[in-house]
């Protein structure tokens, strides 16, 4: 769901997707923002931790592999924060299934990242 198509100069950059109901949309963008903001590859992106924030419950989920310094620094600033996922149907510690596919600028070789979080491999032809 959510298949997210990056596009720079006119040329495909990255493909995103990921099931996960309320968390597909934040999953994408955590990964996006990964890549864009802050550099990194993207398996890097798509493993680092991931966060979640919706309008009702006003609740910050973060997955267990947040720093305690990070959890704490948002408690300070006024958020509540829980650990982990805590849906009813759900009490795994994360959410979602990111996989992706990188496009390198100056090689063209496509670079498959798959979650960590599941089964899934990134295999090409």
């Amino acid at each position: 769901m959510t298949p997210t198509i990056v596009v720079h100069d006119g040329k495909p950059m990255m493909v995103l997707g990921s099931p996960g109901s309320s968390k597909i949309i934040t999953t994408v963008a955590n990964v996006l923002t990964g890549v864009v903001d802050y550099g990194m590859n993207i398996q890097e992106a798509v493993n680092a931790p991931r966060f979640h924030h919706q309008w009702m419950p006003d609740v910050v989920n973060v997955e267990k592999w947040f720093s305690p310094d990070t959890v704490n620094a948002l408690r300070q600033m006024g958020y509540t924060v829980e650990i982990g996922l805590h849906d009813a149907d759900d009490v795994s510690p994360y959410w979602s299934d990111a996989e992706c596919i990188a496009i390198d600028e100056k090689s063209g070789a496509r670079l498959g990242a798959s979650d960590v979080r599941s089964n899934g491999k990134a295999v090409g032809y």
